[in-house]
Order: C-alpha cells, then sequence, then structure tokens
C-alpha cells in the first residue's frame, strides 16, 4: 500500500469479510481476525465489540495487566491485541475530543460559518455552555445578547 494505518472500523462497512460481519458470540478478551485485501480486520470482545482494521499490525497479543476490584490482588492480567494497545497509546486525547463534543449539542444556525465555528468552540471549551463575562453569545452578567464579532474585536 506505500503507507500504514490503524483505527476503528464499523462491521458494516463495505470491504469487511462476511464471516466477520454476523452476530458473533464471544467470550470476554476472545480475539479473532481475518484479512481483507492487504489489510487485517481484528475484533476483540471487552464490554463490548471493538473492530480494527490495520495495515501494519498482525493478529499478535500483548499481555496487559488492568486493575479490577474483584480480581486476585485488584490486578488481572488479560491478552489484548497489539493494534488496539497501539491505537489506545497514541491516539491520546483525540477520542476523549470526540467523546465530549457530542455531549455538547449545537442548535445555531448561520448562514456565516465562522460563527458556527465560534459558538462551537465555546460550547465545547466551556463545559456550563455560558461564558463567565462578555465573551459568548449569553452574556452572565447583565443578561443582555451580545454581538460576538464586537466582543471579540475589542478583547484583541
Amino acid at each position: 500500500m506505500g503507507f500504514g494505518a490503524c483505527g476503528a472500523l464499523r462491521l458494516n462497512r463495505k470491504g469487511v469479510p462476511d464471516i466477520l460481519k454476523r452476530k458473533l458470540k464471544m467470550n470476554k478478551h476472545e480475539t479473532i481476525s481475518a484479512p481483507a485485501g492487504q489489510s487485517l480486520v481484528t475484533i476483540w470482545m471487552d464490554k463490548r465489540q471493538v473492530a480494527m482494521l490495520s495495515t501494519v499490525h498482525d493478529d499478535s497479543t500483548v499481555a496487559i495487566q488492568r486493575r479490577r476490584a474483584g480480581a486476585h490482588g485488584g490486578v488481572e492480567q488479560i491478552e489484548k491485541p497489539l493494534c488496539i494497545d497501539d491505537y489506545n497509546h497514541f491516539m491520546n486525547g483525540i477520542d476523549r475530543h470526540d467523546q465530549l463534543t457530542v455531549y455538547y449539542g449545537f442548535s445555531h444556525r448561520h448562514k456565516k460559518w465562522w460563527k458556527r465555528c465560534i459558538f462551537h468552540a465555546s460550547k465545547v471549551s466551556n463545559p456550563i455552555g455560558t461564558a463567565t463575562s462578555h465573551g459568548c453569545w449569553r452574556c452572565n452578567s447583565c443578561n443582555t445578547t451580545q454581538g460576538l464579532t464586537t466582543n471579540l474585536q475589542s478583547s484583541n
């Protein structure tokens, strides 16, 4: 192929082997892999099925220790596919950001694309959804709606 890629996969996508598209009865921490062209599709059962597509990994696993209250000594050792371990290690905050943006729905519609970006950034950066003073769409201190562009220009 020329480049390496590894990422999450939805199993209903075109090109996924038919044997993996069916509902599979899997035990916890069980792994199933199948080739799909020049890449490898791996399904691992944790709490839910996790499907990964990788062009750089094989179906090898790595032993990791995970804390768990019911396990002996509070730690259990599990076998996890190497592609999932690498994905979790190198993706850091990207998936966390995607998860948090879903929580803050965006309901402002504008013809100006940059207003959508500003409202989205203000929602994500402030978990409550409103800024503290004169920096957002609705101001808490004077309880009025203010123009965002004038606030941003005055702050620069």
